[in-house]
């Protein structure tokens, strides 16, 4: 399979997309898999020209413009983990062969700098999903919808698109035709200029804020114009949307949420046989054996080691700090976890920290939720499950036995097949030498250790390939854990806006595949997508994010919701519970 080429909603808000066949409804993933899937098919590629490269970036980071998927690849194959490098242009030729561009003579002139392009548009939705175009159907007429902007909680945005040429933002002008109260006080009259130094600015963004003391005038129909000019030309754009109050109802975080993930889960024994071609076939057992679930996962995919407790400690804490970073990274939040005005607001622990609620804190009127971090779900492939809640209502308890992450089930995703054993064998305990064993290890698995100063090939491959299992494992795992919090916290509720935020509509222009319910396979490695289809050279440039949409929704600047989808009351009894599960 040749992925399709990269394309982001970052890019160009405004672009439409080109859905791919052949993709249909009813699978499910955890998102952030198809980030190591991307890893093995483009490390497995590279190998295939018999290159041997002497130098990559750490956890081999890497970038190919073309993968294919490689049938029946021998377990003894030579894989460089260092190295893998893309020396062809476009067209698949090498690199030196491409001639020299004429464009680099210094007797040729710079092109001219394009004119500005930009997207006028609110809480930094999307063109797509902000109301503006009407969502297309299988290139039928557009349907009309509309998205509610909270009016004590929202952003007006301009937005550089597209080949925009660069843009003077202090002679931009932006008017509307309803009286704006800025940051500082002062007012706007309708139809007058907004002072270009009230904007504020961050790269191809400038925008206003609006808050609790100069929020919009609710219930009200807002249009604006703006023209901004450039060293390329003039461009001009404008924007027409609703405004309204955010009842608590509808408010997924009336006030912050706390979230607990527990690591205490042991309910399995976990033991594998070695078949003939190395791959792995696990044996789990329905009895608690004093190891937690997702511990018994990392130590038979060479995570962490057996039988050596102070390096299992150590290295178990760096794995947990990898899915922490990565979770405040999806989360909008300080490396500290510290909220802003644009975090989502949420405080996240793990159990073990310092300051870590209990789980006997949970109350179903709380502010407490939990997850747990298991090892696999009873009786299903699925790797994650959540309990639903439109609007996030109430707290949820998704250490429930059928609920969790399951880490067991995304290693052996892996581990059954060539593919995974092939990238992984040098510290898998059934083909390699586990962490801890090797005579690098003392060295190279120290806190403190530079890669820069590794003393020979060897030594910089096995920490490479370390490295590797610990950022692709740790992603996965916490992307998994953000799209189950994610639909505790009220995604994908079905439906277009305002009702929902197109979980679950068939046929749209802007998304790569059709989804259940609850789901939505928005362009560029996201969150909550659910397919296995996901965008695979792009999830390694651009780890995966909450779309604009589903982001809009979690930091509170857009209404979503109706009469039948909007309390928590209205999915019991039974509750209704979610799966993740890989194609």
């Amino acid at each position: 399979m040749k992925p399709n080429p990269p394309r982001s909603l970052v890019g160009d808000p405004r672009q439409r997309f080109q859905r791919r066949p052949g993709m249909h409804a009813g699978f499910a993933i955890a998102p952030s898999l198809t980030c190591i899937v991307a890893t093995l098919i483009l490390l497995l590629a590279a190998c295939r020209d018999d290159e041997v490269v002497d130098d990559v970036p750490d956890s081999a980071d890497v970038v190919s413009d073309t993968a294919d998927v490689v049938e029946d690849v021998p377990v003894d194959a030579d894989i460089d983990v260092d190295t893998v490098s893309d020396t062809r242009d476009a067209d698949g030729g090498d690199a030196d062969d491409v001639e020299p561009d004429a464009g680099n003579d210094a007797d040729v002139d710079a092109e001219p700098p394009a004119a500005p392009d930009v997207l006028l548009t609110f809480a930094e939705l999307p063109a797509e999903v902000n109301g503006g175009l009407g969502y297309v159907i299988d290139d039928n007429e557009p349907v009309p919808f509309e998205v509610h902007a909270n009016a004590a909680d929202t952003t007006l945005d301009i937005m550089q698109v597209g080949r925009s040429g660069p843009v003077d933002w202090d002679a931009t002008r932006l008017r509307c035709d309803t009286a704006l109260t800025l940051e500082d006080g002062s007012t706007v009259a309708a139809d007058a200029i907004v002072p270009a130094d009230a904007l504020r600015r961050a790269g191809a963004r400038a925008w206003l804020r609006f808050g609790p003391d100069n929020g919009l005038p609710t219930d009200t129909h807002i249009q604006c114009t703006v023209h901004v000019s450039g060293p390329g030309g003039e461009g001009s754009a404008d924007l027409s949307f609703n405004t309204r109050d955010l009842p608590d109802e509808l408010d997924p975080f009336v006030r912050p949420d706390r979230w607990l993930l527990t690591l205490d889960r042991d309910v399995l024994s976990v033991s594998w046989l070695v078949n003939e071609d190395r791959t792995v076939t696990f044996e789990v057992e329905q009895a608690a054996n004093g190891v937690p679930d997702w511990e018994e996962a990392l130590v038979a995919a060479g995570i962490l080691p057996e039988d050596n407790p102070e390096l299992r400690q150590r290295l178990r804490s760096r794995f947990l700090t990898g899915v922490r970073q990565e979770l405040l990274r999806v989360f909008k939040q300080s490396p500290d976890g510290d909220l802003d005005e644009d975090s989502v607001p949420i405080h996240f622990f793990m159990q073990g920290d310092p300051n870590a609620p209990s789980v006997d804190e949970f109350s179903e009127d709380g502010d407490l939720s939990l997850i747990a971090f298991a090892g696999q779900l009873p009786d299903t492939d699925l790797f994650g499950q959540a309990w639903l809640d439109a609007n996030n209502q109430g707290a949820e308890d998704n250490t429930v036995l059928g609920n969790g992450v399951a880490t067991l089930t995304m290693i052996r995703f892996f581990l059954e097949q060539s593919i995974g054993v092939l990238l992984f064998q040098d510290i898998l305990p059934h083909t390699g030498t586990a962490p801890g064993r090797h005579e690098f290890d003392e060295v190279i698995l120290a806190d403190d250790f530079d890669p820069a100063n590794a003393t020979s090939p060897a030594m910089r491959r096995r920490y490479n390939i370390i490295k590797l299992g610990f950022d692709a494992l740790s992603t996965a795992a916490a992307m998994t854990i953000a799209h189950e919090m994610g639909h505790s916290m009220g995604l994908v509720t079905p439906g277009p806006p305002p009702r929902g935020l197109f979980g679950g509509v068939d046929g749209l222009s802007f998304t790569y595949a059709d989804e259940d319910s609850w789901h939505i396979d928005m362009p560029g490695p996201n969150v909550m997508q659910a397919g296995g289809g996901a965008e695979l050279i792009e999830a390694l440039d651009n780890p995966p994010v909450y779309a604009p949409l589903n982001l809009a929704y979690l930091r509170g600047r857009i209404v979503v919701g109706g009469p039948d989808i909007r309390t928590r009351a209205n999915l019991n009894p039974p509750q209704q519970r979610i799966g993740c599960r890989h194609r």
